[in-house]
């Protein structure tokens, strides 16, 4: 089947013999072909192999009107001397119309022979037209387009700008002009993280307050000060259940004295829930897809050197927040802390546009990502000091001693406008977001065999967790109906939820509500907050305390089980309060657990330090080592959890219980799992990032990751179109420099970057002018060449075939690399090794060390039923040969 395309023609199959039946299926496929400049075309199959019709899709775009048709790329896959090509419904259909893929053949875009292997593109006559390539796919995410950013090069590329605008600066009279260029240069990114760290505060207020009052939306209104007031500031005068200034919609809607109040409140609780949630999950879905989930692991994804298109607009960060606010108040098992830390560095990738200094250097970008990132938990949390060490421990791949210190302006920036703003506190002066205080010694010596036995519980709850969301990823992934159905899955989850939570009182309040309550003693609650749910934690009696006991446990219960199903839906959602809340709600239970066991046996041993005071035992701060244990569990966090939980409730003198609780907890699920949830999140969604923890289980060597087929450029052999050509049809970001055809020898290194600079500046230069990348040796006048010498990086990484992977590894961790060339002795080039090749590379030493460890449980299992089997074959022989001798006597 051969396949003709000109820019003036439509396609069309030329006329031959009947060919015999290609397609045993009649669905539509897509077919590639190397002549059509890598585009496809759509056949659909009939009866009559001769009536197969072929269509193209309508222009999507200007520029791709010029030549007439948007094609389709398609995955191709190298069959011996075949190409397979793979239709809607998966069947292949091999044909012999190309050679193999690797072969090297003679191409007007590729002068040096070599196929383009992982990228494509569309060409365009009369002039260079700029595409933005991004290179391969990772992970099945073709649409987002992964780019490689190399630290190395752009960190170098800022150092000797910076040089440059120095010594310009030097020259410059009068020489107070210099002097104040080079301060604005150098408070840029100050100024970046002080725009960044107020944005995040007034986001974070304003997110926190909307919420909440859509949150009290559900039960009813403020009559007493207007619509607008929240149900919590509405009510914050007053100390009893009753509150005269709240009206619910059964007092507004139904007239006085009417029956099924309740129902009815119970039935607008339920369907503006609903409707919160479906409108959040359609407008995120709809408009921007990138703004679902945490956002943790893409700006993880993010910070170690990959750029994600659109992943930190402006229109992700609009989206993410009105759908948060929806979310938050819907109901849903979720919180907002991990969206505020993808909201902070959509801020920061907004605010980097604006200045010169950072807006072409993505390297120094990552370092204005990392500070956002601690302004984001800032203003989730108001913890500044917890959110620069999250960012250090738990965000930032690449974290310089200068990117410490700026992570800390930022974070104290966001501090300073939240506590002008307040938006936790409800009126007071204060920044602490659940303020604890317990009057004497909190806790004693035997109190730590409880917290740490909190911590192995954490453990594995969170393990138990993370690999209920791997298997409830798989089945969304799998399932024909979840796939088609996202927002609706999100409606039922919020029906359900919602229905749960009305008539639960430790449960119809929301998180923030519960979290106070269970991180304060019942003293400090009789006096500030005597609602139901104070009634619920503190009453003494014997009956009333084993009822509410397992209710407190049945809501843990609950909420673990809807934190699994919610986490990953179709909303924008958070982890960290869910999982404080299920981990608060298990150590109040222990705390009172204990404190019974202290009524029951008096102030005896190990109780003797208990004499003489009023209160010994406090479940409070049992909650909140419970809530530090079971988030530690599932995040695999320590210091700079112990710090948020310490700036979250106020209270340095339970740093220990809380070390003691965070550590176990992050022993125990290690057990399980090196993974936290995020990393697990980066895998589950195929994005490409490089793990510190990664590590490679084999002795592979340099030779076995190498990818061979390499699109090189010759030292004085290219031309302007040559390059326009190249840069048009292959989406490499940098592209290796060699001697010539015949001498492979690594003169050096150019961006794609700085190709499509030169070839702007002289773009109305012939398309035949020759192009030089070195000067040294060239067989005519320099003046005949454009000189792009000072582009070429000339020292870039060389290692040779046989370094071990490890090592290889090593380097992409400690240097941000994104390629690493491999030459033999001579220096002549053998192969490039990209970052995705080593992630590539680690996925499958996992995955067949994995196929192989369930092969070594088949074999163990095999050997055990064996082993069985003789057992009752020996046990039933030996049973019949006593009953024969007792036969016989």
């Amino acid at each position: 089947l051969a396949l003709v395309h000109t820019h003036t023609h439509t396609p069309q199959l030329p006329p031959s013999p009947p060919p015999p039946p290609l397609f045993k299926s009649r669905a539509p496929f897509y077919i590639y072909s190397k002549r059509l400049g890598e585009k496809m075309l759509e056949i659909q199959p009939s009866e009559n192999p001769l009536n197969h019709s072929l269509t193209a899709s309508p222009p999507a775009d200007a520029e791709e009107k010029k030549s007439g048709y948007n094609f389709k790329m398609t995955e191709r896959e190298s069959r011996g001397k075949y190409t397979s090509f793979r239709s809607q419904r998966g069947s292949r259909h091999s044909m012999s119309t190309m050679p193999p893929i690797g072969e090297h053949e003679e191409d007007t875009a590729s002068p040096q022979g070599v196929s383009v292997r992982e990228e494509g593109g569309l060409r365009r006559r009369g002039g260079y037209q700029r595409i933005d390539m991004q290179g391969d796919s990772f992970g099945g995410k073709g649409d987002l387009n992964f780019i490689t950013v190399d630290w190395f090069s752009d960190r170098n590329d800022a150092r000797q700008r910076k040089r440059a605008f120095r010594d310009r600066n030097k020259r410059r009279i009068p020489r107070c002009l210099g002097v104040c260029s080079n301060w604005y240069y150098n408070i840029q990114g100050w100024f970046v993280l002080l725009l960044v760290g107020i944005s995040s505060a007034v986001t974070g207020a304003v997110i926190h307050q909307l919420s909440r009052w859509f949150s009290g939306l559900k039960f009813g209104y403020c009559s007493g000060y207007g619509f607008w007031v929240s149900r919590t500031l509405c009510c914050a005068e007053t100390t009893s259940t009753v509150c005269p200034a709240w009206s619910n919609w059964s007092e507004i809607l139904l007239p006085t004295g009417s029956r099924g109040t309740f129902w009815f409140d119970y039935f607008i609780y339920v369907t503006m829930g609903t409707i919160f949630a479906l409108t959040s999950s359609y407008i995120c879905s709809m408009y921007s897809p990138l703004s679902l989930g945490s956002g943790i692991a893409g700006t993880k994804v993010v910070l170690g050197g990959f750029i994600i298109k659109n992943f930190l607009a402006g229109t992700t960060l609009l989206i993410k927040s009105v759908g948060l606010v929806l979310a938050v108040a819907s109901g849903l098992s979720l919180g907002l802390e991990g969206p505020m830390v993808h909201i902070a560095c959509c801020f920061g990738a907004i605010f980097t546009r604006m200045f010169p200094k950072y807006k072409e250097n993505e390297a120094m970008k990552r370092e204005i990502f990392s500070a956002s990132a601690a302004a984001g938990v800032t203003a989730a949390f108001g913890a500044p000091l917890g959110g620069v060490l999250f960012s250090l421990e738990a965000m930032s791949s690449y974290f310089p001693h200068k990117t410490m210190w700026r992570s800390f302006w930022c974070a104290i920036s966001t501090a300073v406008a939240l506590k002008y703003f307040n938006p936790y506190a409800d009126g007071s002066s204060r920044l602490v977001q659940f303020m604890v205080f317990y009057r004497g010694e909190s806790w004693m010596w035997f109190e730590l065999i409880p917290f740490a036995i909190l911590g192995i519980v954490g453990g594995i709850a969170g393990a138990v967790f993370i690999r209920l969301n791997v298997k409830l990823h798989a089945v969304r992934r799998n399932v024909t109906w979840f796939r088609r159905n996202r927002t609706m899955e999100v409606g039922i989850i919020a029906a359900v939820s919602c229905l749960i939570a009305f008539s639960n009182v430790f449960a119809a309040e929301g998180q923030a509500f519960l979290l106070q309550h269970l991180f304060s003693h019942c003293t400090e609650l009789e006096m500030s907050l005597d609602d139901s749910m104070t009634h619920a934690l503190c009453d003494k009696g014997e009956k009333h305390v084993t009822k509410f006991m397992l209710l407190l446990l049945a809501v843990a219960l609950g909420r673990f089980v809807l934190t699994t199903i919610t986490f990953g839906s179709q909303v924008p959602s958070g982890l960290f309060m869910p999982t404080l809340a299920i981990g608060a709600c298990v150590g109040r239970l222990v705390g009172w657990l204990v404190s019974s066991w202290h009524d029951s046996v008096g102030d005896t041993w190990p109780f003797e330090g208990c004499q003489g005071r009023t209160d010994c035992i406090f479940p409070s701060l049992y909650a909140v080592v419970g809530a530090a244990a079971f988030l530690g569990g599932t995040t695999r966090l320590t210091v700079s959890l112990a710090v948020i939980m310490l700036e979250l409730t106020g209270g340095l003198d339970y740093i220990v219980p809380l070390m003691v609780a965070v550590v176990p907890s992050k022993w125990v699920g290690d057990a399980f799992g090196k993974e936290g949830i995020f990393d697990q999140l980066i895998t589950l969604q195929g994005y490409p990032h490089i793990n510190q923890a990664m590590e490679l289980g084999s002795d592979a060597r340099a030779s076995d990751i190498m990818s061979t087929q390499v699109i090189t450029l010759t030292k004085c052999n290219e031309t302007i179109q040559t390059l326009e050509e190249i840069c048009s049809n292959h989406g490499y970001q940098g592209y290796p420099i060699v001697g010539n055809r015949h001498d492979r020898r690594i003169i050096g290194l150019i961006t794609r970057r700085d190709i499509e600079s030169a070839l702007r500046e002289n773009e109305d230069t012939m398309p035949g002018t020759n192009v030089a990348f070195s000067l040294e040796g060239l067989p005519g006048r320099a003046v005949d060449y454009i000189d792009l010498s000072n582009c070429v990086d000339k020292h870039p990484i060389i290692v040779r075939p046989t370094m071990p992977a490890d090592r290889v590894l090593d380097m992409f961790k400690g240097l941000g690399l994104r390629y690493i060339f491999v030459s033999d002795e001579n220096g002549a080039l053998l192969g490039v090794i990209k970052k995705k090749d080593m992630l590539k590379h680690i996925r499958v030493e996992k995955k067949l060390r994995e196929q192989g460890d369930r092969m070594d449980s088949a074999d163990s299992e095999g050997q055990s039923r064996r082993r069985s089997r003789l057992m009752r074959e020996q046990w039933s022989f030996d049973s019949n040969f006593r009953a024969y001798s007792r036969l016989r006597l």
